[in-house]
């Protein structure tokens, strides 16, 4: 039996922006088919703000804190990895890399977290086709960072006894904010074009850059 996994899930173009001039409107967004390299952040930078997560009602037990990296990196290389230690002592964890629909690591490292309430970075030369997790492992014992202070679900965890990705919940309510995770990427950007509507109507097909006029 042959498998392909094939992930296409893109969301809508981001940072889209309309400036009018005297006769025209001119319109930018981001273009996903842009290469790039560059540190992806998704916590707010303030450390003050994080908080750390410990698991409950269990003893010895470990999960995996998670951060999803989107599609459209396109096929990307992760050249190093940022992990914010919370723990008031040095931590050894587990880094992880895994697909969307793949629940064993393709990637795995052990690390010691060694500068408390810092960033711990480590190099590392990863590559990926599409939609990847970066995720290290804490427990009973070993709290993991998270920032609060960003208003969406993004708590992914995966236990030892469940096989599949869910956001952390405190009494059936999701935790917003996202964990202390960063990475060093370098993307190819996705060949991908762009349909324009206006009112429901298309009115351009086909474009190949991020912007109209």
């Amino acid at each position: 039996t042959v498998y392909k996994e094939a992930i296409q899930v893109y969301a809508q173009p981001q940072l889209f922006s309309a400036e009018a001039t005297d006769d025209a409107v001119q319109l930018t967004w981001y273009d996903i088919n842009q290469p790039g390299d560059s540190t992806i952040i998704f916590d707010s930078g303030d450390v003050s703000l994080f908080s750390g997560l410990t698991l409950s009602d269990c003893n010895e037990c470990t999960a995996f804190a998670g951060t999803l990296f989107p599609a459209w990196l396109g096929p990307s290389t992760v050249d190093s990895i940022s992990i914010y230690n919370i723990n008031e002592s040095a931590v050894d964890v587990t880094i992880n890399a895994y697909g969307l629909t793949n629940y064993e690591p393709v990637q795995s490292l052990e690390i010691s977290l060694s500068e408390t309430n810092g960033w711990n970075t480590f190099d590392v030369s990863w590559d990926f086709s599409s939609v990847f997790l970066i995720a290290h492992s804490f427990s009973d014992q070993i709290a993991a960072a998270f920032d609060p202070s960003i208003s969406m679900a993004g708590l992914w965890f995966l236990s030892n006894d469940v096989d599949f990705w869910e956001y952390v919940s405190v009494n059936d309510a999701l935790i917003a904010g996202n964990w202390g995770i960063r990475a060093r990427v370098s993307y190819g950007g996705l060949n991908v074009t762009y349909n324009l509507y206006r009112d429901g109507a298309l009115i351009q097909a086909d474009l190949a850059t991020g912007s109209y006029t």
